[in-house]
């Protein structure tokens, strides 16, 4: 299995992604925007990571800040998330960065 995953989710979506992992003992990593600092998700997480200012597409849909905070993790899932949108702006699959994402859809 894998000890840690990278949640490209915010909200509930999150929360319940990391309720899982917990029960799973997986170790969890929140992306956040400057303005989501302070959300229950981020709090929560094992891990956060600033992706950027608040505007989406300054952070959530920046996928070279998903790319690099997913170097603190070898697995990301993005169900329903700014990333599944917009997963055909990847320069390369993310597998071709060392990062498995079953979740998204190319």
């Amino acid at each position: 299995m894998f000890g840690k995953i990278l949640i490209a989710n915010r909200g509930e979506i999150a929360l319940r992604i990391q309720r899982a992992c917990r029960e799973m003992g997986i170790k969890t990593v929140a992306v956040h925007s400057q303005v989501d600092a302070d959300a229950k998700y981020v709090k929560l997480a094992d891990e956060s990571v600033c992706i950027g200012p608040a505007p989406s597409a300054q952070s959530y849909l920046n996928i070279p800040a998903i790319i690099s905070a997913a170097g603190h993790s070898r697995w990301v899932t993005s169900f329903n998330s700014f990333m599944n949108e917009r997963a055909s702006r990847f320069s390369r699959p993310p597998n071709s960065f060392g990062i498995h994402s079953p979740s998204l859809r190319l």
